[in-house]
């Protein structure tokens, strides 16, 4: 289903969601990234270190998705405006370009 397809409200709640993920994921980058610098490596097991480097590199791939996801359901929603200025005139003594 594509997402014009759906209502406005849907759109924006799909929206909510997938910007929640990016932020989560955001997070998550962040915190495994202060646990990288913060690993001693020379008192860790290869396996250790190699667990740390996978789990942040998997955490950086669903960041990616998130936001390829995101730019994808913009791209054919309801705030998919456009940008150009505009000018509106609701009486004849007002005009408004924004």
């Amino acid at each position: 289903m594509n997402i014009s397809d759906k209502s406005e409200k849907e759109q924006l709640e799909y929206l909510t969601k997938l910007l929640k993920q990016i932020n989560q994921d955001s997070k998550k980058i962040e915190k495994l990234s202060e646990k990288a610098r913060n690993t001693n490596f020379q008192n860790s097991t290869p396996k250790q270190t190699q667990k740390a480097s996978v789990n942040l590199n998997w955490a950086c791939l669903s960041l990616d998705k998130s936001k390829t996801d995101f730019a994808r359901a913009f791209k054919g929603s309801c705030l998919d405006v456009n940008t150009e200025e505009k000018e509106y005139n609701p009486s004849g003594f007002h005009h408004y370009r924004h």
